[in-house]
C-alpha cells in the first residue's frame, strides 16, 4: 500500500468536482439543471411543500414537510400525464427502493397518487456527490476509498435481495455532513431475476443508465446480460476516475460513438500511467472491477469491498497474488512500530550471536594451541625417556665386558 500522506497529486480533478482530464463527451457536457423558481408549486396531500431540489426524466423532486410526522424529506412527483413508461419505471423505482433498509441507501417512507400526481416522499440527504465531497473535504486517499467500501456494503445489500442499481455514479452517491455515503436514485433498477424487463419498462435494446458509468455488457443494450457484476463495473470507473482524474475509456464522439466505443470492451490504460506512485496492488483492484468480460471481474460488489479493506490493512488482495516480498512489505507498513521493535531485538539478537559466534572461534584458537602445546610437551617427554632408557642401557652393559678379559688369559697357556 502507497504512501498516501505523501501523494498530493490526488485526486486529479478541479475544484469543481470534475476531472480536469475530462473530455467533452456526452457525461463531461452534462451538468444538474434546476428547474425556474418560479414553477408552480405541486399540491400532495399530507406535506407541505418548501422548495424544488431538482428535475430529471423520472420526475420534480421537492423538499417538503411531511405533515403527519414533521419532518422534512425529498418529494419525488410524477405528472400522470408523463408516458406509461416513465410511470411504470416511476413505480418500479418505489416498489424496489421499498425493498431496501440500509443506512447508506436513502429510504422510502411513503408513496400514493393524489389528484394525477404519482408521488413518493424518501429520506432527505444534505450532501454533496460523492466526487465533489472528496475534492471539497481534501480527502486522503484511504479516507476516500474507505467511503467506496462503505458504498460497495450499500450496493451489496441491494444486490442481496435481488436488486441491480444500473446507474452507479457520484451523482447518485450524496455524502452527508457526518461524512457518511448514501446511494440514491433507483429509479433504472432491475430485479437480478428479471431477464426481460416488462416492455413498459424497457424495450428490448434500450440503452439504461449513464454511459459513462456503464458497463459493456449495458452498453450493449441487452438487459438479459446485466448482472450484479454491471454495478461492480460502474464502481471501478467511480475509482478510476477518483484516482487519475479522468474516465477509463474516451469519451469522445456522439452519444452513439461512445455506447460504441464501451461496449466493445477492450483494454483500458493502467491507471499508473496517470499516477506513477499509485500502488500497484490498487491499480489491480480497479483493473479487476473494469474487466470487459463480466467473468474476469469480481463476482459481487462485496469481494471488491473486501479487496478495498484488505489494501487498506496491508493485507494480501485477491486481485493481485503477492510474492513474499510484497506480503512483508504489506506488513511493516501495517505494523510498523512493532516491526521496529522487532527490528532492533533481531539486530542486537545478531550482534550477541556474531560476538559469541568470535569468541567460540578464538576459544576453539586457544585450545588448539594448548594442544598442540602439550602434543608438543608429550612427544619432547617421550623422547627425553628414550634417551634416558638409553643411556641406562648402556652403562648397565659396560662392566661385564671389562671382568671378562682376565679370566680367560690362563686358560691360553698350558
Amino acid at each position: 500500500m502507497g504512501d498516501f500522506a505523501g501523494d498530493d497529486n490526488w485526486p486529479a480533478l478541479s475544484s469543481d468536482g470534475r476531472s480536469r482530464a475530462q473530455g467533452p463527451g456526452p457525461e463531461g457536457q452534462r451538468r444538474r439543471e434546476y428547474p425556474p423558481a418560479d414553477s408552480p408549486v405541486p399540491e400532495v396531500q399530507g406535506y407541505r411543500i418548501l422548495r424544488k431540489l431538482g428535475e430529471g426524466g423520472m420526475g420534480v423532486v421537492w423538499v417538503a414537510t411531511q405533515l403527519g410526522t414533521n419532518r422534512e424529506v425529498a418529494l419525488k412527483i410524477l405528472p400522470l400525464e408523463h408516458d406509461a413508461r416513465r410511470r411504470a419505471r416511476f413505480e418500479r423505482e418505489v416498489e424496489l427502493s421499498s425493498k431496501l433498509d440500509h443506512p447508506n441507501i436513502a429510504r422510502i417512507y411513503d408513496s400514493g397518487l393524489y389528484r394525477n400526481v404519482c408521488f413518493y416522499a424518501m429520506e432527505l440527504i444534505t450532501g454533496l456527490h460523492l466526487d465533489r465531497y472528496v475534492v471539497d473535504k481534501e480527502l486522503a486517499l484511504p479516507e476516500a476509498l474507505s467511503l467506496v467500501a462503505t458504498v460497495c456494503d450499500a450496493v451489496q445489500h441491494a444486490h442481496l435481495r435481488g436488486i441491480i442499481h444500473r446507474d452507479l455514479k457520484p451523482a447518485n452517491i450524496l455524502v452527508d455532513q457526518s461524512g457518511q455515503p448514501h446511494v440514491v436514485d433507483f429509479g433504472l433498477a432491475k430485479m437480478s431475476d428479471d431477464t426481460n424487463l416488462r416492455p413498459a419498462v424497457s424495450v428490448t435494446g434500450e440503452i439504461a443508465g449513464s454511459p459513462r458509468y456503464m458497463a459493456p455488457e449495458q452498453a450493449r443494450g441487452h438487459a438479459g446480460e446485466i448482472d450484479v457484476r454491471s454495478d461492480v463495473y460502474s464502481i471501478g470507473v467511480l475509482l478510476y476516475e477518483l484516482i487519475t482524474g479522468r474516465p477509463p475509456r474516451d469519451m469522445g464522439g456522439s452519444y452513439l460513438d461512445v455506447l460504441q466505443q464501451i461496449a466493445a470492451g477492450g483494454s483500458i490504460r493502467p491507471p499508473c500511467d496517470f499516477v506513477p506512485s499509485l500502488d500497484r496492488e490498487l491499480e489491480a483492484i480497479i483493473l479487476k472491477a473494469l474487466e470487459s468480460e463480466p467473468e474476469r471481474r469480481y463476482q459481487s460488489i462485496g469481494d471488491l469491498a473486501t479487496d478495498i479493506r484488505s489494501f487498506l490493512a496491508g493485507e494480501s488482495v485477491v486481485a493481485r497474488r503477492r510474492t513474499l516480498g510484497r506480503s512483508l512489505v504489506g506488513f511493516v507498513r501495517k505494523y510498523p512500530v512493532m516491526v521496529g521493535i522487532a527490528m532492533t531485538v533481531v539486530i542486537a539478537l545478531a550482534d550477541l550471536v556474531a560476538i559469541g559466534h568470535l569468541r567460540i572461534q578464538q576459544m576453539a584458537t586457544e585450545r588448539d594451541r594448548a594442544r598442540s602445546a602439550q602434543m608438543e610437551a608429550e612427544a619432547e617427554t617421550e623422547r627425553l625417556r628414550r634417551l634416558i632408557r638409553q643411556l641406562r642401557g648402556e652403562s648397565a652393559t659396560a662392566p661385564s665386558k671389562v671382568k671378562a678379559t682376565p679370566s680367560s688369559a690362563p686358560s691360553a697357556a698350558p
